[in-house]
């Protein structure tokens, strides 16, 4: 190493799988434009999960519609997809079908699946291996194939039972209107059957001259059903009638049934 030169070092304690990738160093003075020195780094690791992307276990897709399942690994040298399916009960090896999508550290697999049919519905098994190990990782997925003419009588299901339920709340709500109304009927007729009967008029309740005299002369509709009849004392500043202003004559018969005589005045 020359006298004038300088060294410089840049190191990880412990490297992972995430720090591959171009790395660049760059030296610059006042005598000389800068210099960039580019490197790449690979760091060799196993498979395992892209814990940037969400693996998608449960796939569904219609009868006669293309699907694709996939898995996101981190893992260098790029690895090998091996997807087996589960069928009577043991795992069988399928085509190779897969696409393979690679950077310097993450690959993608997938399992294309094209007019997928009933007979695709299963389990399907990924495993994914590389030359740094023998350790493997295996994940399990499902595929689920549906029926768009299964989707429609399902909707088609659900509003005919949302209609029945409908209907019958209506009905339940009118047949306990309708009780509860007759219910009240006949509490009704019970009150007035029990209600005890209305006492006679007394003497002293009926209507008499003097009481219907005093009959509110003010209302009109009691003015237009009676005629109200005013009367005055007999006392009404006439002299009073006696016995010797009838008898103008000044004769007077005193009978005696005693003494049998009779007095006459003249």
């Amino acid at each position: 190493m020359a006298h004038n030169s300088k060294e410089i070092r840049y190191g990880w304690p412990i490297a992972h799988c995430e720090d591959s990738g171009n790395y660049s160093c760059t030296a610059d003075n006042d005598i000389k434009e800068r210099t960039i020195k580019k490197t790449q780094l690979f760091v060799r690791c196993s498979p395992r999960l892209n814990y940037n992307t969400e693996l998608v276990s449960n796939v569904s897709v219609n009868v006669n519609e293309d699907t694709v399942m996939a898995i996101s690994v981190i893992a260098y040298p790029a690895p090998v997809f091996t997807w087996y399916k589960l069928q009577d009960d043991q795992w069988q090896k399928l085509e190779s079908t897969e696409t393979l999508e690679s950077t310097s550290w993450s690959s993608v697999g997938h399992l294309v699946i094209n007019n997928a049919q009933w007979k695709d519905a299963g389990q399907y098994q990924v495993v994914v291996s590389n030359d740094v190990s023998s350790e493997r990782l295996a994940k399990n997925m499902t595929l689920t194939l549906l029926d768009k003419r299964e989707e429609n009588s399902t909707g088609k299901y659900i509003g005919i039972a949302i209609g029945t339920v409908a209907i019958v709340a209506v009905l339940v709500m009118v047949t306990l209107l309708i009780i509860r109304r007759k219910r009240r009927a006949k509490s009704d007729d019970s009150a007035n059957t029990n209600a005890p009967a209305a006492e006679p008029e007394s003497d002293d309740a009926k209507q008499t001259y003097e009481n219907f005299n005093k009959s509110d002369q003010n209302a009109d509709d009691q003015a237009s059903k009676h005629e109200v009849y005013l009367y005055s004392a007999m006392d009404s500043g006439e002299p009073k009638q006696t016995y010797e202003t009838i008898n103008t004559d000044g004769i007077y018969i005193n009978c005696d049934t005693e003494n049998q005589y009779v007095n006459t005045a003249l």
